[in-house]
């Protein structure tokens, strides 16, 4: 900018910005968005006296770009950061977790009619939370290997560690873990966290997995599902 008002200044092309204040680079600036482009390009048409504080917060309530964000929106307190944003942040970042382990848990041992898709993680040799619990898990290394090796049998040689290593129950285990985790800080901020729409989602994502995973793996651990089962069925209350 100092580089450009250094020619000509009666050259035609300054923009409206160096026009603005010859002093006030630093109000200059603020107004400068990606690549030179005015920040305003991108905030749409704002109204008259709105400033972008305000149209920004309007926008995270319109268009929340994780459940961590959402939650942390409605649990601000005052104008700057609180324990209770601290805090629901956590639990959005806990859930999203949980959403993804438990996507690929099911994508190993869900029911494809119910699922809606066949699972290829371990054809397609992802480094899922099922593949990282194998490693951490294995002291043989023979499976360490089959883990990594391709082969014509090798989604099977895989399922088959991971049945040797009771990773279902790994992850059950996980599962009952995490649930109590996110309702005890849900406890902890009751009186100023959206507690209902926490509540409800977890219980979602708890029974997605119940309703989709595979009734032929389940029905081996009848007992240790249904006590998870028995744990979290109650998370709204």
């Amino acid at each position: 900018l100092c580089l450009a008002r250094g020619g000509d200044e009666g050259d035609n092309r300054n923009t409206d910005d160096e026009r603005e204040g010859e002093g006030d680079i630093s109000r200059i600036n603020v107004k400068r968005g990606v690549k030179g482009k005015r920040s305003d390009d991108f905030m749409g048409d704002a109204k008259d006296g709105e400033n972008m504080e305000q149209r920004s917060a309007s926008d995270e309530e319109r268009y929340p770009s994780s459940s961590s964000s959402s939650f942390s929106s409605r649990g601000r307190v005052g104008g700057g950061a609180s324990s209770s944003e601290e805090l629901a942040k956590k639990i959005g970042l806990e859930l999203g977790q949980y959403f993804q382990v438990q996507d690929d848990f099911l994508d190993v041992y869900g029911d494809p009619k119910k699922t809606g898709k066949i699972g290829t993680d371990i054809e397609q040799r992802k480094l899922t939370w099922l593949m990282a619990k194998a490693v951490e898990k294995t002291t043989d290394e023979k499976d360490l290997r089959a883990l990594f090796q391709p082969s014509k049998r090798y989604v099977e040689n895989v399922k088959g560690i991971f049945a040797r290593l009771s990773l279902r129950e790994c992850y059950l285990e996980y599962e009952a873990s995490v649930c109590a985790k996110i309702k005890n800080w849900v406890r902890q901020g009751s009186s100023q966290l959206p507690t209902e729409t926490i509540l409800l989602i977890l219980n979602k994502v708890y029974s997605s997995r119940v309703k989709k995973e595979s009734t032929n793996i389940s029905a081996t651990t009848t007992a240790s599902t249904s006590s998870s089962t028995t744990g979290i069925s109650v998370v709204a209350s």
